[in-house]
């Protein structure tokens, strides 16, 4: 987050005041009384200063209320807050109206509006995408009165390094540091098992490379009956093959030898029926001599009666 600009309107001790930080890389507020005495700088609005960006941003500050946000004798209080984040240029607005004892707030992402439901809900809108809350900022950037004075005296260095621990919040280091500790030694006396494990198996390695060994060549063998049974595939392939021919010239076969039979019976049925012909015909050739003797027969005996009465 880069902090681009600042508009206070009746917030705090603060009647209007409006700071442009976008030149800036780095800020330090430094306040001091009417002679330019450092020690003497309580009251001159550095907290207040400070306290505007956390109100704005997170809606808290040192006063208790929302209401003592406001300047006294005023009913309107607002802070604007300009700032770049994740290469977004981003506003939030946060106004107290303390006659009517209603807070607003504007969230704004690259000009377009950004607020949740209430104020409630952007609030948490605004912590989600900053990933950062109130304490962390507090902790962060915020010295107390006096503070920066004792920091930046070099004649009492361990009062400036507590300042900082406070700030960095150094004291919860320190707990991970012995904690870390402890870890540690617990992770040497692990280490020392395992040593005195590589010492008692000296010839671990050995065996290692032996069973790589090994594995290698069942490797080598395992592609060698790879490339058997690849070959033995195109063989079954072959063979199935031969057998569908086969099993084709067989239905051809079959079919033939059905066609033939058929044929056969044909032959059959028609020999029969050729036998029946010629049984017929003998039938009617007999009838045609019988007929024919009596004819004959008939023809003989009237030639035998026109023959006697001419004799007569």
């Amino acid at each position: 987050m880069r902090l681009k600009r600042l508009i206070l309107k009746n917030f705090l001790s603060y009647d209007e005041e409006e700071q442009d930080f976008s030149s800036l890389n780095k800020v330090l507020i430094i306040g001091t009384d009417n002679n330019g005495d450092l020690t003497q700088s309580n009251g001159v609005g550095k907290t207040n200063f400070v306290n505007a960006i956390g109100w704005a941003i997170w809606g808290e500050s040192k006063a208790k209320t929302l209401d003592e946000n406001v300047k006294y004798g005023k009913d309107i209080c607002s802070v604007q807050v300009d700032f770049e984040h994740e290469n977004k240029n981003c506003t939030i607005i946060r106004t107290r109206n303390k006659s009517q004892k209603i807070s607003s707030i504007d969230f704004l992402i690259d000009g377009e509006p950004s607020n949740g439901k209430s104020v409630t809900e952007t609030n948490n809108k605004i912590i989600e995408f900053l990933k950062v809350d109130y304490r962390t900022y507090v902790n962060s950037v915020f010295l107390r009165q006096n503070d920066i004075y004792s920091l930046a005296n070099p004649e009492k260095t361990n009062e400036g390094r507590n300042i900082i621990e406070r700030v960095l919040n150094l004291d919860e280091y320190d707990l991970f540091e012995k904690s870390c500790k402890l870890e540690i030694k617990e992770l040497e006396k692990e280490m020392e098992k395992y040593l005195f494990f590589i010492d008692n198996n000296k010839d671990l390695e050995e065996k290692i490379n032996k069973i790589k060994n090994d594995l290698i060549e069942k490797n080598q063998s395992k592609l060698g009956l790879e490339k058997k049974i690849i070959e033995a595939n195109k063989e079954l392939k072959e063979s199935e093959k031969n057998y569908n021919d086969k099993k084709e010239e067989h239905s051809k076969f079959v079919s033939f030898q059905e066609q033939m039979k058929n044929i056969d019976s044909d032959l059959i049925k028609k020999s029969k029926e050729l036998e029946e012909k010629k049984l017929e015909g003998k039938k009617e050739y007999k009838n045609k001599e019988n007929k024919e003797k009596e004819l004959t027969s008939k023809i003989l005996e009237k030639e035998y009666v026109e023959n006697k009465n001419l004799i007569i």
